[in-house]
């Protein structure tokens, strides 16, 4: 995306924390200076809802500690503290700010613009020491208690000593101030209407006459006077066997105020809440605060776990200074920058340089990090030790000397892959070429125009060193390797933050294998499988892989490698998977019948012809029931970027993608999008959903993609066996029923059935059920290779596993669940400092992200979003009305004209509301429409446009919608008017929705896991500084401890994740793969030889087929048990397969029911149903609660419409 010309990136971070400034400040109502009126109508309690401290109530039918939180009265700090002397004397200054709101009598003008007799207003006073108005805000008193273990608890004689003097100045300082106040509003309306008769300016005949009608009420003062109680406790007395002058023990204490205020008969009219309300301790005398420990960060010399305290309804911060702790109502955490190192000079890895000459700037590379291991980490070894009593038995030394090693494998590995380029020219060759192809891919405009602006020049340094590493493990079986030289058997893990450049990286891989392939004679068949957890991550990056394989090609074809043009199917089942069923779809129930005469086969034909008529909107004719956009795949051709069509061909019986410029190098994209497709053309790259590879289990065509290809169609592509073509049922070629004139069927010789790369992406989303599930049958699908490659007397080399995530936990042990003790090899090393490495840093000046905590006091988790979407609103509006004159509210350096501040609001615009679930979602979305838009546009401002993002979302709608924010600020016509003021959205934001223009987002809850939390916050801050509320549930145990330590857990918010629930031996899992697993062995392995005994036939999995060949002893029930054995592999650890004796019975069970012969079909006859889904997990069944119940279901979060 383009920056947002004429703003430098301070000027957009000064945006970004004004806004956040603004944004905090009116949700506590510190907008409103003090002495200021409040507009009229405006409520304080029910507007302000962060910092106010409600009276305590005393007679409630709601729990306590229900209470307390949902509407608190009290706030409390505790802190760790010692005595400088090694005495046993604690003394605490306390100090308590807040501010107080009370009625005063409304104006003619105030009366007009609320529309009202006698509308509320209030004006705003700041309590300070009484009898000083310049003493700094609050009152103070300090207090001395002795902290021996016999004073452990409430300290009542401090308590009362505090609170008697807080309580005593607060009372003399509102005294002078409120009680003075001419127009305070009274309840005596002499006393009104003498004030407005004295006063000129209120003094109008109509207004004293209504306000004089105006009810209010009864006797009530209107001078608030709220009453604190004030506890002080000893937590942990001080250490009494170690306290001396040089080492003293520590003490923890707690204090906390509570708002004992008698009970209001209505704040409307006298409001007794404290508002901003902090509370501060600090040292004196010989005392000081020392830090305390937050158990949750992880140990280690890379982690700090120290924090100034713990707050009660609040944060604890360090008061300037950290001379002691302060209460904190709305935490704002400012994350570092995180950003690349650039390696300048010879070591700049740009891609002009590597496509022409690499070496020199590979070897200066390798001179970076091996110049980053000798000095930023032997300076940490040496701190380290000197810091240490026993340098040689420390544990932070060996954890340091441990971490250095690893760094020097990393440096290791990649001078291997240097070498490679050194010593092999094929290798260097390819390298060159695959940076020949993204120099095109990042020029603007023409790719072949070397003067064009390059959207960015090269690599960032940590991608050169992994495509680099991985090199030798592509090659290795062209090359006599060493086993040492080469990590083919082992998992790669690219770790890297969201945002970071991890697509780049391995799309390089992708471009080098796909290449490699060709040159080394491979001329068609799978180069690489790439996979996604979530449909929306594989569209988008499939749409990136066919712009990279395009530019591939042309290098190919430059370079004159042989074989099928490099291809890219999409494997994800959201179109018809078959021609047929396509077919089927538009003609009304039509469905092409398998052909035993000429005379069939040319009505399935004809019916072609008219589908092609209506596809490609010939003579008029148009489709009827088909849409076309469910069969696009990419809407703009990546050479010459001219729009995409998609043209129906009665030549290859298939939709294709063709550029629209008659200019254009390249006339049809060799993209795939129907499973039918993909099978009998055996893309180049194959990019899909976890689920798809539930297809081995019911598809028998899956065949060619696990590596059975024995002939080719010169019309449709390759089949699996040599009496059939794919399309059968409209080819003419080697029909067994009647004669024909089309020829027979190409035999063709595979060089290699195994693909290079297997690529599984967002690795932390394929967990629990689906992680197991993934874990066999991905097992089966390489065991599958094994045989193909086996059976066509092919060496068997197995795929390259490359894995990527930015967040993830106990990596290794995911890993070797899901491929089956794999070992792993997770890049890059972490470096000496947290969030620092030999190829990234962090700028503590700059910001990544302004994170704020939010527990709505005294309102709704939901009014509090809706009000805070309304807010936002309102001053975006009042911003872009009036960009002129608002842009003067900032100190921007280099914003000086209304079009570039209305670009950076642009990119603020829109509020994305995460939520847990739809029914959360629901009530945002509904709330918007009759709460804020009504506000709104009654105010005279713009309703806001609304969008919902699920994962049901119609994908048309989520394209066009991305399509239209990744315009802004890129097409200069493409402003706030084109986009959804409110994106309502669950965890299907999490992945893929990578649009730089989104900077503002709201979290309805904390998400259960951290990495989703992670993942969905990183959707803001891409690329400028992004904003997050996390509004959080007052109730929540989760929600209060994120709260109460924000700070921490957002320092080191990647460290607090979760490992990941993954378990290939759950006891019951073997029960639902087995099934699919099974027929995978008949429709992949055995198909061949049940072919050849049976003859030709069109059932395959009926259970006679199965009993014909059991008898012919084309499969074999041991022989089955065997295999299955083989595919669910050893527990790494026992060398036994935990599922043994269960498959055995499975196994016998299912062919003692083919025996039988009782089922339609074999999937009948076996011990459980085929998985179409790896998320196939169980029938579901609904669970509705009965009319009388429905409230207690909503009222807990349940959706029962």
């Amino acid at each position: 995306m383009a920056d947002i010309d004429g703003a430098s990136r301070d000027d957009i971070e000064t945006f970004a924390s004004e806004l956040v400034g603004d944004t905090v400040d009116r949700i506590r109502g510190a907008h409103i200076d003090e002495g200021e009126r409040t507009p009229p109508g405006l409520t304080p309690r029910t507007n302000f809802f962060s910092g106010a401290l409600t009276p305590e109530e005393q007679d409630t039918k709601i729990d306590k500690e229900i209470q307390s939180r949902q509407s608190p009265s009290t706030l409390g700090l505790i802190g760790r503290v010692t005595t400088t002397d090694g005495g046993d004397t604690i003394t605490l200054s306390v100090r308590l700010s807040f501010a107080l709101y009370y009625r005063v009598i409304p104006t003619p003008a105030e009366a007009a613009e609320a529309d009202e007799d006698a509308p509320t207003v209030y004006r705003k006073y700041v309590l300070r020491e009484p009898g000083d108005d310049d003493a700094d805000i609050g009152v103070s008193t300090t207090v001395s208690f002795d902290a021996t273990a016999e004073n452990t608890g409430l300290l009542s004689e401090a308590s009362d000593k505090v609170e008697r003097e807080l309580n005593r100045k607060i009372r003399a300082a509102t005294k002078k101030h409120i009680e003075s106040a001419p127009d305070l509003f009274d309840s005596d309306l002499g006393a009104v209407k003498n004030f407005v008769s004295n006063n000129d300016n209120l003094a109008d005949d109509d207004y004293l006459e209504n306000l004089s009608d105006a009810p209010v009420g009864g006797d009530t003062e209107y001078a608030p006077t709220p009453r604190m109680d004030v506890t002080v406790r000893l937590l942990e007395a001080l250490d009494e066997t170690t306290a001396t002058a040089d080492t003293p023990g520590s003490a923890v204490v707690r204090v906390d105020v509570t708002n004992k205020s008698d009970e209001e008969p209505d704040f409307g009219d006298l409001d007794l809440a404290t508002y901003e309300t902090q509370l501060e301790l600090r040292g004196k005398n010989e005392t000081e605060f020392q830090p305390m420990s937050f158990e949750d960060v992880p140990e280690g010399f890379r982690y700090d776990s120290s924090v100034p305290g713990q707050g009660q309804n609040c944060t604890a911060i360090w008061t300037e200074g950290e001379t002691g702790i302060k209460s904190e109502t709305i935490p704002v955490h400012k994350q570092a920058y995180f950003g690349h190192r650039q390696y300048s000079g010879e070591a700049a890895p740009q891609f002009d340089t590597l496509a022409t000459d690499p070496l020199p700037v590979l070897r200066a590379v390798r001179q970076k990090l091996k110049q980053y291991k000798r000095d930023d980490w032997q300076d940490r070894l040496d701190e380290a030790k000197t810091a240490a009593t026993d340098p040689e038995s420390n544990p932070t030394v060996e954890t340091i000397k441990s971490d250095i090693q690893r760094f020097e494998r990393e440096i290791e590995r990649f001078d291997r892959g240097v070498k490679l380029l050194e010593e092999d020219q094929m290798a260097r060759e390819l390298f060159k070429q695959v940076n020949r192809v993204f120099l095109r891919k990042v020029r603007e405009g023409d790719p072949w125009d070397e003067d064009a602006e390059l959207e960015y020049p090269g690599w960032r340094p940590f991608q050169v060193v992994f495509i680099v590493s991985l090199l030798p493990d592509i090659v290795h079986e062209e090359r006599d390797f060493d086993p040492e030289t080469h990590d083919r058997d082992k998992a790669d893990l690219l770790y890297f933050p969201t945002g970071g450049g991890k697509t780049e990286a391995y799309l390089a891989l992708l471009a080098f294998t796909a290449l490699f392939d060709r040159r080394r004679g491979k001329e068609f068949g799978l180069s690489a499988m790439m996979r996604f957890p979530l449909r929306l991550l594989s569209l988008q990056q499939f749409q990136r892989v066919v712009e990279i394989l395009v530019h591939a090609d042309e290098v190919r074809k430059e370079e004159e490698y042989g074989g099928e043009p490099l291809s890219a199917g999409f494997f994800t089942g959201n179109t018809e998977n078959s021609l047929g069923n396509l077919l089927k779809s538009e003609f009304n129930g039509w469905y092409p019948s398998y052909p035993q005469d000429g005379e069939a086969l040319e009505e399935n034909r004809g019916k072609l012809r008219e589908f092609k008529k209506r596809w490609n909107q010939e003579d008029g004719h148009d489709l009827e029931q088909v849409s076309r956009e469910d069969y696009r795949a990419v809407e703009k051709c990546p050479l010459c970027g001219s729009d995409v069509d998609l043209v129906f061909s009665t030549t290859t019986d298939r939709v294709e993608h063709h550029c629209s410029s008659a200019s254009c190098r390249r006339e049809k994209l060799h993209v795939h999008v129907t499973d039918i497709d993909l099978y009998r053309a055996v893309p180049t790259i194959v990019v899909g959903t976890q689920d798809k590879l539930a297809a081995l289990g019911y598809n028998y065509r899956f065949r060619t993609l696990a590596g059975y290809i024995t002939h080719r169609c010169p019309e449709h592509g390759y089949t699996h066996q040599g009496d059939e073509c794919m399309m059968s049922r409209f080819c003419g070629r080697d029909k067994q029923d009647f004669e024909t004139d089309y020829g027979d069927l190409e035999r063709v010789d595979v060089h290699d059935p195994v693909p290079t790369l297997c690529l599984q992406d967002e690795l932390h989303l394929v967990n629990e059920d689906l992680g197991t599930f993934e874990s066999h049958y991905y097992a089966a699908f390489e065991k599958h290779l094994e045989w193909a490659a086996e059976k066509q007397g092919i060496d068997y080399s197995e795929p390259k596993k490359i894995a990527a995530t930015a967040t993830i936990e106990e990596s290794d042990n995911q890993v070797k669940h899901l491929y089956g003790g794999k070992n792993t090899i997770r890049f890059p090393a972490p470096g000496p400092d947290y969030r620092e490495s030999a190829y990234t840093t962090t700028d503590e000046d700059r910001v990544q992200r302004h994170y704020v905590g939010v527990v709505p006091w005294n309102r709704s988790q939901i009014n509090s979003i809706i009000r805070l979407l309304e807010m936002h609103q309102r001053r975006i509006q009042d911003w872009l009305d009036e960009p002129e004159t608002s842009l003067q509210e900032f100190d921007f350096e280099e914003v000086s004209d209304p079009e570039t501040f209305e670009n950076i609001l642009n990119h603020y615009y829109t509020l994305v509301t995460y939520v847990i679930s739809k029914f959360e979602g629901g009530r945002v979305y509904k709330s918007t429409e009759t709460q804020v838009n009504d506000n709104l546009t009654d105010d005279g401002y713009d309703a806001v446009q609304k969008f919902d993002m699920q994962g049901n979302t119609d994908p048309d709608a989520m394209a066009d919608m991305l399509n239209r924010f990744e315009q802004v600020g890129e097409d200069d016509g493409t402003t706030y008017e084109d986009i959804e003021g409110l994106i309502t959205a669950t965890s299907s934001i999490s992945h893929g929705v990578d649009i730089d223009s989104l900077g503002y987002m709201v979290f309805f809850n904390a998400p259960p896991r951290m990495s989703e939390y992670i993942q969905a916050s990183s959707r803001v801050g891409r690329k400028h500084p992004g904003i997050v509320l996390d509004v959080f549930d007052p109730l929540g145990e989760r929600d209060r401890s994120h709260y109460h330590y924000f700070h921490k857990y957002h320092e080191y918010l990647d460290r607090l994740v979760e490992p990941v629930a993954i378990n290939r031996w759950a006891k019951f899992s073997v029960e639902r793969t087995f099934p699919g697993i099974f027929m995978s062995l008949l429709y992949i392995r055995y198909f061949d030889e049940l072919s050849e005994h049976l003859g030709y036939f069109k059932n395959r999995a009926h259970p006679r087929m199965a009993r014909k060949a059991e008898q012919a002893g084309v499969i074999d029930q041991d022989q089955i048990i065997e295999d299955l054995i083989e595919i669910y592999g050893e527990d790494w650890e026992t060398g036994q397969c935990p599922f043994t004796d269960r498959i055995e019975e499975l196994v016998q069970i299912s062919f003692n029911n083919i025996q039988s012969g009782t089922a339609e079909d074999i999937e009948g006859c076996l011990a459980g149903r085929v998985m179409l889904s790896l998320r196939d997990v169980d029938d579901p069944i609904d669970i509705k609660p009965s009319y009388s119940h429905e409230d207690a279901f909503e009222a807990v979060g349940v959706d029962t419409r």
